[in-house]
C-alpha cells in the first residue's frame, strides 16, 4: 500500500490524540485517506461517517481502496439527518451502539450555521462520541 504523503502525515500526526479535530486540506489531497488512518489508529470500536449523500458511495470506494476500517462503519447522509428525525435517531443509536465511537463529518461546511437544525443535531451527537473529525476545505476559511 502506498504510504501517506508528507502533508497527509503532518495532518495525521497533528490530529492523533485529539478528541475533536479538523482536516484543513484542499480538495483532492487525500482527506479521506488521512481520516481512515486516524480512525484505524485510534482506540475506538466503531465508525459513523456522515457526509453528503452524493459522496457516500465515493467515500466507501475510497475507504475500501486503502484497506478499509478495522471496525464496523455506518455511513449516513448529512441531508438525511436534517430531513428526518427518524434517521437522526438511527444515527444516534448507531453512535450509542459502540462503546468508543469515532464520528467523521465529511464536508462539514454544510454544518457551519450554529442555528441550523443539522448543526444542532451534530453537536448533540458529538457529545456522545469519543473521537470526532471534521473534514473541511481550507479555501472556505472556516
Amino acid at each position: 500500500m502506498k504510504s501517506l504523503s508528507l502533508d497527509q502525515n503532518k495532518a495525521k500526526n497533528h490530529l492523533e490524540g485529539w478528541k475533536v479535530g479538523a482536516l484543513f486540506m484542499e480538495a483532492g489531497t487525500g482527506k479521506t485517506r488521512v481520516a481512515l488512518e486516524i480512525v484505524n489508529g485510534a482506540p475506538c470500536d466503531g465508525v459513523v461517517w456522515i457526509g453528503p449523500l452524493r459522496t457516500i458511495q465515493n467515500t466507501k470506494d475510497e475507504v475500501e481502496k486503502w484497506g478499509g476500517f478495522r471496525m464496523p462503519c455506518f455511513y449516513c447522509g448529512i441531508e438525511s439527518i436534517q430531513a428526518s428525525d427518524r434517521i437522526y435517531m438511527n444515527v444516534l443509536e448507531e453512535i450509542m451502539s459502540f462503546e468508543k465511537p469515532f464520528v467523521v463529518v465529511d464536508e462539514s461546511l454544510k454544518i457551519k450555521n450554529a442555528e441550523a437544525k443539522r448543526t444542532k443535531s451534530f453537536r448533540k451527537a458529538g457529545f456522545k462520541c469519543i473521537f470526532l473529525v471534521f473534514e473541511k476545505y481550507k479555501e472556505y476559511g472556516i
